[in-house]
């Protein structure tokens, strides 16, 4: 047998301790699968334990959990291993005697410092950046590096070194790298091939002279370091054979449940019992009607003339407003009619109180009590109706139900539709605690959660140019439904259309397409005339105060090549929660906790606030700008008309897709560069505007483009995010199927260029869609990393304002498909940036914000921050600018 090989039935019990780090699941990753692993009993993990470093007191660790191990690995984390709160128990840990450990990073450096070296600040702070590493050990089978080529590519994260100066006699340098090798493997053709640098290195391996412990200083468990696997493996074959050296009695046994069952995220998700109710329930139907193919209208128009009226309890808008995209080939929409028996559901976390609102008028207001958290609830409802649903049925088509699924095209099959604010990470970031101060500053009015309860919708193909019908439809009579057993009532009323309501519904939307689309057909002025004035609200205002109102929101304009820099600042009434000053100081400060090692990357933002001078009564008037000047495969309208709030939504971002297969896909941004417009010929007087002019500008664009896809700090940036979204997959996915099928691919938009990563998993089987979502919750690409200690810093760095609806997601959670079996349910959500958040309507508010890493300017920060939030504040402007519209509607 080759000894480089680990076979996957191979099942040491390992133990690996998290040090609260993101990076750390990323590390199941590296276990061998074979291909058609399903039985997670038979899977190499069976026998592996994720637990956290303060889970357990030391004796209690050492005395009931020790025991039953044959190896440990010791995670990453931020901090040091000096400080006893960022490394705990693995202090203790690493004096043991007569058990392999394997130290990443924090853990390598705890070796360290547990055998008397030293650990120094590193002259060059490396965070998602890559590196030769050289090593001597690959002919030595009892090498960590046994059959690897010296050097290879690896990914360091780190502000701190083991120093190699006067490194003990205990320890032994069995990897380095140079301090001036630090690159990226893309923009090389060569690799470095002198054995030991004549420069200064920087340790990046350690074993014990004679004890069975090594560490990297790398992490092997990258998505882009190579032969992460093949150091998991040495590391495994090393440990059996020191086990069998010193005939440790009861090594290779399968693990007892209740240890297996210790890991600090449980294979299957609990919710609380108080939580459970009778599912004594009525059946449902799913049913659709495609629309013939000469009914097609523009999404905007229907929703303008036809669903923006209906103010009950608010409607919705999922817009593909970036046209042709492959991510925005379909528009949903709905609205709250009395007939649909809807309901919206608000949630606030300070106070835990859950409000829904009835389209019978019936008002419930509760507060969740004992560990009850608003997951939980979303997640019991959405079971709860999961399991109500018989099946689907396409009118006019008289297949099964299972063949009728399979016509369908899109994966939204009703549910909830709205949003979960970045706040909602106090009920889905363990570890987490609320700061005593911000407890005082969160709103007490704008929900954290709000969402409506979706019985109908109007879905656009904008691929096959169809408009599809959908309504979820009661089967029985007489029922009235809980929702749960914690609200103490009943909702009045049964959910969801009657058959005869429904065909109403049907037959009055579908007349009114073909009532809209002879109107418009022969007359297509009228549709930009049915921009009706009457709801903007700024008609009673004086020139003057108009004039001024729109001067002080202007931002100047913008040089073409290079990084946009507002001519004047964002002025009253916007006022940012954070200033100029407050901003960059806080990038300083920033820059600072990096280098000390207490974070790699931090996602600073801040909001602009302001109070219009007159009330939106119609936010659908502004959100036609937004999508007319930052169309986005995310843009979206949520109008809540029961808690007078709106979000309007340019977002580019997809969060994460939960798909009725239990595909889980998540796609982060990170890298931004504003798209050349305007005359970039470098003889500006003299251009005449001709083809010349546009191919100048073509040429400058497409050089912003390879420069922000070669550039380093902006890869370090991506690839930060992408191995701490991989970590949370791991959480919520089965560990192997975990792929990355894009990284780092330029996308345009229209006023920006973005670097964006394609990652996905296989959901477990015992999540469901709502579960799934909270284990990736908050958005790293809006946290840092490590996410859980970011974001701690970030509620110190934004003086512990709440962010609100920004920086959170927006999407659906849906119904089941139908399809006996699979009941997880779907989800689709962005992630809320580039967005307009209008409250109580008159207070309008735009977030911004960009990752700080230790390399940052913070005067570039400041200007790319500004350059987002520009998505925005343009749209805001053409609003109010009346006269300008005026004269385009012409």
């Amino acid at each position: 047998m080759d000894h480089n090989h680990v076979s996957p039935s191979f099942s040491l019990r390992t133990l690996i301790i998290d040090n609260y780090d993101s990076y750390t699941y990323n590390l199941l990753q590296l276990w061998e699968f074979a291909d058609e692993e399903t039985d997670q009993s038979k899977s190499p993990l069976s026998n592996v334990v994720v637990i956290r470093n303060d889970q357990f007191e030391w004796n209690e660790f050492k005395n009931n959990i020790l025991p039953h191990f044959d190896n440990i690995i010791i995670s990453p984390g931020p901090g040091s291993p000096e400080n006893a709160s960022d490394f705990a128990i693995c202090r203790d840990v690493l004096k043991l005697e007569n058990i392999p450990i394997l130290g990443v990073c924090l853990g390598h450096q705890g070796i360290g410092i547990a055998y008397g070296a030293k650990v120094i600040p590193a002259k060059r702070i490396i965070h998602g950046q890559l590196s030769l590493i050289h090593h001597n050990g690959m002919n030595s089978v009892m090498s960590l590096f046994s059959g690897i080529p010296s050097p290879f590519w690896a990914v360091r994260y780190h502000s701190l070194v083991v120093d190699c100066q006067d490194l003990p006699s205990a320890l032994m340098t069995t990897a380095w790298s140079s301090e001036e090798a630090v690159c990226d493997k893309t923009f090389l053709s060569t690799k470095e091939t002198e054995t030991f640098p004549n420069g200064t290195i920087d340790i990046m391996g350690l074993q014990h002279a004679y004890k069975p412990i090594y560490g990297v200083q790398f992490h092997p468990e990258s998505i882009s370091t190579e032969y992460g696997p093949q150091i998991l493996r040495n590391f495994l074959r090393i440990s059996t054979t020191y086990l069998k050296k010193i005939r440790k009695s009861n090594s290779f046994q399968k693990l007892p449940s209740h240890i297996a069952c210790l890991s600090a995220f449980p294979t299957c998700p609990i919710i609380p019992k108080e939580i459970f109710v009778s599912l004594n329930v009525p059946k449902y139907q799913l049913i659709f009607k495609k629309l013939d193919s000469d009914i097609w209208i523009d999404c905007e128009t229907v929703f303008q003339n036809y669903l923006s009226s209906d103010t009950s309890l608010g409607t919705w808008w999922l817009d593909s407003a970036r046209q042709p995209d492959p991510q925005s080939r379909f528009t949903f929409m709905g609205s709250t009619p009395s007939i649909a028996n809807s309901f919206s559901v608000s949630y606030w976390t300070s106070s835990k109180r859950i409000k829904i609102t009835c389209s019978n008028g019936k008002v419930i207001s509760k507060v969740l009590s004992g560990g009850q958290t608003f997951w939980d609830w979303m997640s019991f409802t959405m079971e709860h109706f999961n399991k109500c649903i018989s099946g689907q049925l396409i009118i006019g088509d008289s297949r099964s139900s299972d063949q009728a699924c399979s016509e369908v095209p899109f994966g939204f099959r009703l549910g909830m539709v709205g949003y979960l604010g970045y706040e909602m990470k106090y009920e889905s970031l363990p570890g987490y605690t609320t700061p005593s101060r911000q407890q005082y500053q969160i709103s007490i009015n704008q929900p954290d959660a709000a969402f409506i309860f979706s019985t109908q919708a109007i879905i656009f193909d904008h691929l096959d140019k169809r408009v599809w019908l959908a309504g979820l439809v009661q089967s029985g009579n007489n029922y009235k439904p809980v929702i749960s057993e914690n609200l103490n009532s009943e909702l009045s009323m049964t959910t969801g259309f009657s058959h005869s309501d429904f065909s109403e519904w049907i037959n009055a939307t579908e007349k009114q397409f073909r009532l809209l689309k002879e109107k418009f057909l022969f007359r297509p002025s009228l549709i930009m005339n049915s921009i009706n004035r009457r709801d903007i609200g700024y008609r009673n205002m004086s020139s003057g105060d108009l004039t001024n109102f729109k001067k002080s929101l202007n931002i100047g304009t913008k040089p073409t090549n290079q990084i946009p820099r507002p001519v004047s600042p964002i002025t009253n009434p916007f006022v940012s929660d954070l200033d100029s000053n407050s901003y960059i100081n806080a990038i300083n400060r920033a820059r600072s906790l990096i280098f000390n090692g207490q974070s790699y990357e931090i996602c600073l933002t801040t909001q602009f606030r302001t109070t219009l001078p007159s009330r939106l009564d119609n936010p659908l008037d502004l959100y036609r700008q937004l999508r007319k000047k930052n169309p986005a495969p995310f843009s979206a309208l949520l109008d809540f008309s029961v808690e007078n709030l709106a979000v309007l939504s340019s977002s580019p971002e997809k969060f994460v897709e939960v798909t009725h297969d239990g595909v889980v896909e998540m796609k982060p941004i990170k890298g931004t560069v504003a798209v050349a417009s305007g005359c970039c010929c470098k003889d500006i007087e003299n251009c005449d505007g001709s083809a010349k002019c546009e191919k100048n500008r073509q040429k400058e664009d497409a050089l912003r483009m390879k420069s922000l896809a070669c550039d380093i700090k902006e890869r370090a940036e991506n690839l930060m995010i992408v191995d701490l979204i991989r970590h949370d997959l791991a959480h919520i996915c089965l560990p192997h199927t975990i792929r990355v099928p894009l990284l780092m691919k330029v996308e345009s938009y229209k006023t920006m260029h973005q670097l964006v990563t394609t990652v996905c998993g296989q959901l477990k089987k015992d999540f469901n869609c709502v579960q799934a979502v909270r284990g990736c919750f908050p958005p790293g690409s809006m946290t840092g990393a490590p996410k859980l200690r970011s974001v701690q810093i970030l509620d110190d760095l934004e003086d512990q304002m709440p962010r609100g609806i920004y920086s959170g997601c927006l999407g659906y959670f849906s119904f089941q498909d139908g399809k006996m079996g699979r009941n997880q349910g779907s989800a689709m959500f962005s992630v809320v940036i580039r967005t307009a958040v209008v409250f109580g309507g008159t207070e309008l508010s735009i977030g911004a914000g960009g990752a700080i890493t230790y390399p940052s300017d913070p005067d570039a920060e400041w200007r790319e921050m500004l350059l987002k939030s520009q998505s925005v504040v343009p749209s805001v402007l053409a609003y109010l600018n009346q006269e300008d519209e005026k004269h385009e509607l012409i």
